[in-house]
């Protein structure tokens, strides 16, 4: 192993990096000065907005450190190393039910100094409902297990086994080869999210840096 580090702190790199990266190529190239003044301001004027609200929010809004509790413990349970298709759709349906309260009720903080939780916790509502939407549409469609989940079913493959214990009820789907071959492309979508299956692009890219044997210039290679 080359890797730098704790996985999860290289994995949070590395995809930063590739979204960055899918970010700056999927950009239509712009001269300067071509930006809408007009949005520009209407977001600024959205956020100054949200950050009063917060401030100023009566107790229909939600408390920040409750939306994180909630969303952090839905991702846990049912997100993370061990899935089945009942739990994860639940789980779904109740993330975007907070999601749409966020939005209703607004969050609310108790100082300014709150309010960057604020903002990070309004996302992070969007964004596991986003996540929760790939992993229903991915498990519905026949998905197997893979990388740091295993979807489990009564109608899995294959069993874990211990010598005095019944591990029947972690029985699980094998990974699937069609699962290889495509990408999940998730956005949003009015109020809820599409997913959309779009095959994995086979192309051989020699000049590519990989992570695991250059980090340095994986860091600083222009995508």
């Amino acid at each position: 192993m080359t890797r730098p580090g704790g996985a999860a702190l290289n994995s949070g790199q590395v995809f930063g990096k590739r979204a960055a990266v899918a970010i700056k190529r999927s950009r239509v190239i712009r001269k300067g000065g071509d930006a809408d003044p007009g949005a520009v301001a209407g977001a600024l004027r959205e956020s100054i907005a949200f950050a009063i609200g917060s401030l100023e929010a009566g107790p229909e809004a939600l408390d920040v450190s409750t939306v994180r509790n909630e969303i952090q413990a839905r991702m846990s349970d049912h997100a993370g190393i061990v899935c089945t298709a009942e739990a994860v759709h639940q789980a779904l349906e109740d993330a975007r039910a907070l999601r749409r309260r966020v939005a209703e009720h607004g969050l609310r903080v108790s100082s300014p100094a709150m309010l960057v939780g604020a903002f990070r916790w309004r996302h992070m509502a969007a964004v596991s409902e986003a996540v929760l939407t790939a992993l229903d549409y991915y498990i519905a469609h026949g998905g197997g297990s893979r990388g740091a989940r295993a979807i489990c079913s009564p109608k899995g493959t294959r069993c874990p086994e211990a010598k005095d214990v019944d591990l029947s009820e972690f029985r699980f789907i094998e990974e699937q080869p069609k699962d290889k071959e495509e990408k999940l492309v998730v956005r949003p979508a009015g109020d809820h999210f599409e997913v959309e299956a779009v095959p994995v692009d086979r192309t051989p890219q020699v000049t590519r840096e990989f992570f695991e044997k250059g980090w340095g210039p994986f860091l600083i290679k222009e995508g």
